[in-house]
């Protein structure tokens, strides 16, 4: 069917970009947005807190776990953004994300912590150095990058340098077990890149890990979902149909299945900001943070819970 046909006549900027008039529809958005902006707020602060106490003991659990929370948070940020926009679909990558970092901190979190962070710790540092590695144009890699693209670059050196930097770094972390550990794991999965949770008898995959840190009914039920969206492959979610059985495209910033996105971003985001004020807060700092969530807690029960999806039924109007 041709988008030239008589029931696609009407596609324009106007008609992709703007809801229809629904106020009750509209407020659902802004709480939902108040909502994300406000976890986002308590992480910030959270941040703050383990920055200005990390205890010698625990600096080598604390360094990774402040780092991996500041990801956690910036995109808590960035899909409070789209949301505040009525925006879920394209939000959904975003959200899978989040949730790979939190199933990350909780699997820390869990138990063995220090050997759980430090394996993290080499496993990002290890990508970023195979990144800058690459974009040294003169590596295999880099040289393939500048044929298959027809792009030189003459800032090789840099790269080089962010790699040393890497080096260094390492260099100076306690990773001889990891090391040694992650080397017998490449051998032992015959790959050449491992998971830093694989480590030590841990889960080879991502769904291993859900299910080990009782998280497999989320990630059975929308992790397909959020990796369907993310690799492109979902373009006919946006195909539908009126009542008369004529097919439309939906808009953009449509929020269909928000109500189910921010109840799973706010049911981990106080799992996750529970587990660490357990391990780093003392006794006072756990009750503000508790006080925190609870206030939010009740304010998400209180928003409209309904279903968005009936608002587009009739797309051709």
């Amino acid at each position: 069917m041709s988008l030239t046909d008589n029931h696609h006549k009407n596609i324009t900027p106007k008609r992709m970009l703007n809801r229809p008039s629904n106020p009750e529809l509209e407020r659902y958005i802004t709480d939902v947005s108040w909502l994300c902006n406000k976890y986002r707020d308590v992480g910030i602060q959270m941040i703050d807190t383990l920055g200005n106490e990390r205890e010698r003991s625990k600096l080598n659990i604390n360094v990774p776990v402040t780092y991996m929370l500041r990801s956690y948070v910036e995109y808590l940020d960035t899909i409070s953004c789209l949301f505040e926009k009525g925006i879920v679909v394209s939000a959904m990558p975003s959200i899978r994300t989040l949730y790979e970092v939190a199933l990350g901190l909780l699997y820390i979190l869990q138990d063995d912590q220090e050997r759980r962070a430090l394996s993290y710790r080499y496993g990002s540092l290890l990508q970023r150095k195979k990144y800058f590695d690459q974009l040294d144009c003169e590596s295999e890699v880099g040289r393939k990058f500048t044929i298959d693209t027809g792009i030189k670059r003459d800032d090789s050196l840099e790269w080089r340098e962010e790699s040393q930097k890497i080096r260094k770094e390492m260099s100076k972390i306690p990773f001889k077990d990891v090391v040694k550990e992650w080397n017998n794991q490449v051998k032992k999965q015959k790959r050449k890149h491992v998971q830093w949770y694989s480590l030590w008898s841990g889960y080879k995959t991502l769904r291993m890990l859900a299910e080990g840190i009782s998280h497999l009914a989320s990630y059975r039920t929308l992790y397909d979902l959020w990796s369907h969206e993310a690799h492109g492959a979902s373009a006919f979610d946006a195909m539908d149909y009126t009542s008369d059985g004529n097919e439309v495209i939906k808009p953009f910033r449509n929020p269909t299945h928000m109500p189910q996105m921010i109840r799973l971003i706010a049911m981990l985001t106080r799992q996750v900001f529970a587990e660490i004020g357990e391990f780093f807060f003392d006794e006072e700092e756990q009750g503000r943070l508790a006080t925190d969530l609870t206030v939010l807690l009740v304010f998400e029960d209180e928003m409209i819970t309904a279903s968005i999806s009936e608002q587009y039924k009739e797309m051709d109007a």
